[in-house]
């Protein structure tokens, strides 16, 4: 049975930089045991969401709970059961991996020894190797090391694959699918992989100039959203709820309009209207959707909705 106590939740939660609103009012609930995706492009807001949820970054407004605390006011106790792996590593490079782990390991009353043995095994992490002397991918690999070594209740993860190569990242999302597995971990990761990202996550959730645009179980997003070709010129209006309609554009003489929630009967309806003849309707992939709700909300890139 899922815990009442939220991983994450965030109420109207904010976040300015001076003139620069980085979130603006985001308001999310992330259930315990769940694996979920964060995506975005770059300056959306993911990163400063990730530091807010573990306390190095203090919100403008709004409220966020970790675990049901607050990162403001109890973040020992909130580093005592999460585990932070950020985009860039931030070891001492004059250290080796095992000088990192020894000074590590006295911060965590539950660091598991037996366990970041074999991982450190597992991600072939030489012990008398210096951090400066790493490549990028193995100080991801170390930086997730640290992150599980105390074994979190919830797992956050900014943009973890960046800069490995296809190897790599498998083994990065295996050990992360391992762990949610084994110990029925909440993970939060920031990602520009959709296709890790497909593998992973339980939910996704599409942050957009500081608002969030979706959050939803991956398989009801796919499953439940159609790509829809209408052949002509002037689109005119349509019978299709505003809200459905995700992203729509034209492409050479016709138009792609791109539909959450999908039903059948609307293609039978811009039918019987006679100005609209649909020829095709397809399935979109998570990178395809993702990109069409980046459009729908930026003129620029179509003509939005």
């Amino acid at each position: 049975m899922a815990s009442s106590v939220s991983a994450l939740q965030s109420i109207e939660l904010s976040k300015r930089f001076r003139s620069n609103l980085a979130l603006d009012s985001v308001t999310i609930r992330i259930d315990q045991g769940k694996t979920v995706g964060l995506l975005g492009i770059n300056g959306a807001g993911k990163s400063t969401l990730l530091k807010l949820a573990v306390g190095n970054l203090r919100p403008s407004g709004g409220e966020l709970k970790i675990l049901g605390l607050d990162p403001q006011t109890m973040s020992h106790e909130i580093r005592a059961r999460v585990g932070f792996v950020p985009e860039a590593s931030q070891f001492y490079k004059w250290m080796t991996v095992g000088q990192i782990l020894n000074f590590v390991r006295p911060m965590y009353s539950a660091w598991d020894e037996p366990f970041v043995g074999r991982l450190s095994n597992r991600f072939n992490l030489d012990l008398k190797r210096r951090v400066s002397h790493l490549s990028s991918g193995m100080l991801a690999k170390l930086s997730l090391l640290v992150a599980l070594g105390h074994q979190p209740e919830l797992l956050i993860l900014d943009e973890p694959l960046t800069g490995m190569d296809p190897l790599a990242r498998q083994d990065f999302t295996e050990c992360v699918a391992e762990s949610v597995f084994r110990d029925s971990q909440t993970v939060l990761f920031s990602s520009h992989q959709l296709d890790e990202v497909s593998e992973l996550a339980d939910e996704v959730i599409i942050i957009h100039e500081g608002r969030v645009l979706v959050h939803r179980a991956v398989a009801d997003l796919v499953n439940t959203t159609r790509r829809i070709r209408v052949i002509g010129e002037n689109l005119g209006s349509i019978p299709i709820q505003a809200d459905h309609v995700v992203c729509r554009r034209k492409v050479q003489s016709d138009w792609i309009i791109t539909v959450s929630d999908f039903d059948p009967a609307i293609v039978a309806s811009m039918a019987e209207d006679g100005r609209h003849r649909v020829s095709d309707v397809s399935t979109v992939s998570l990178s395809e959707l993702f990109k069409d709700y980046v459009r729908g909300v930026s003129p620029s890139e179509g003509s939005g909705k």
